[in-house]
């Protein structure tokens, strides 16, 4: 992901966490962000850092590229 992907991020995460069929609750718990910061993510309040987007894909068991490659990821 570039800088100037880095607005994706929150969109990367929520595309992963809808895909797995987790709410933002049970990805805070997986991850130690707060629902809070998820949502703020997700919704464009706030960008998530590249290492912070990695760390919940990695989790979710996908790659960046794997998202990126999806067609609703944009």
């Amino acid at each position: 992901m570039t800088d100037n992907n880095a607005t994706k991020g929150g969109k990367l995460v929520k595309l992963a966490r809808t895909i797995r069929g987790y709410n933002r609750a049970e990805l805070a718990g997986l991850t130690g962000f707060s629902v809070k910061t998820l949502y703020n993510w997700e919704s464009g309040r706030a960008r998530p850092s590249y290492d912070d987007v990695d760390l919940i894909i990695k989790t979710l068991h996908f790659t960046v590229s794997e998202l990126e490659d999806l067609p609703h990821a944009a």
